[in-house]
């Protein structure tokens, strides 16, 4: 099966800390490509990062949806402390 082009599968804005470079920036994730991406250059890779890379993965081959990705990229972002959550 084809790999089908991350960038048009979008989903909701994901905010994560971005460490690094020797300031911190901030990083919107926006589509599954960019999440795929962003993944391969976390330190870490616990449980949550596994089955996100797992399920991002199978969302660029088209057998799960950007809203799965998008749910799976935020549990690994969280276990990876670089979630930013929106305060009001």
């Amino acid at each position: 099966m084809q790999q089908l082009d991350g960038r048009k599968m979008t989903f909701a804005p994901v905010r994560i800390r971005d460490r690094s470079g020797p300031r911190l920036l901030v990083r919107v994730v926006r589509n599954v490509r960019a999440a795929s991406d962003v993944m391969l250059e976390w330190p870490g890779r616990g449980s949550a990062w596994r089955t996100a890379a797992e399920v991002i993965s199978e969302a660029l081959y088209g057998r799960e949806t950007p809203e799965a990705a998008r749910a799976a990229f935020l549990a690994a972002a969280e276990e990876a402390g670089v979630l930013m959550v929106d305060v009001d």
